[in-house]
């Protein structure tokens, strides 16, 4: 199995070769795909990202105007999700990446509820639903306390047949690329 390590180097080096046109015609295939997964699921609460330059563009405006949307902020040395209650009360914050000015963290029922979905970034997936983050653990942290459906997002070309996994990291109960969406096989597949 490949390293942790050679993986990243693949799919950053993947992602690099990708013009903006090219990412920007990709997302917007991802977006119709997450929104036919989104409609096959009861979710009435979201959590979303705001990408960096290398990720998937997520339709944040259809999101918001269908579900209520939570998202991460860094609060007191961590990130920790909060409401999106307004988009245009935005700036960057840690790595660059857009979050809320306002702070209203999200109780722990909103993020135990089985109508709540998390779409969740990474830099690589496999078919039984490991992501591979970008090494920090942020993502494993925020969503270690979360129970509703866990949804990775990326483009085609970030998914293996296999990645290494270590015990903390989050398995993914679907996957959603720009050209399908599917629910993960889970570690008893053959």
């Amino acid at each position: 199995m490949l390293s942790k390590r050679v993986i990243r180097e693949a799919v950053n080096s993947r992602l690099s070769l990708l013009s903006q046109k090219q990412r920007a015609e990709k997302s917007v295939l991802l977006n119709q795909q997450l929104t036919t997964c989104l409609k096959s699921l009861s979710l009435t609460k979201l959590a979303c990202f705001f990408p960096m330059a290398t990720e998937p563009k997520i339709d944040i405006n259809y999101l918001f105007q269908n579900f209520e949307l939570i998202v991460p902020k860094w609060c007191d040395d961590q990130y920790q999700f909060v409401y999106l209650t307004c988009l245009d009360n935005l700036s960057k914050g840690r790595y660059n990446i857009l979050e809320p000015n306002d702070t209203c963290l999200v109780d722990e029922q909103d993020l135990s509820s089985e109508n709540t979905g998390f779409l969740v970034p990474g830099l690589a997936f496999d078919y039984k639903g490991h992501r591979l983050g970008h090494g920090q653990g942020n993502y494993d942290r925020l969503l270690e306390h979360t129970s509703g459906l866990h949804i990775g997002i990326c483009f085609e070309d970030q998914l293996f047949a296999s990645i290494p996994t270590d015990n903390h990291d989050e398995i993914m109960s679907f996957i959603v690329h720009e050209n399908d969406f599917f629910p993960c096989v889970g570690e008893d597949a053959y």
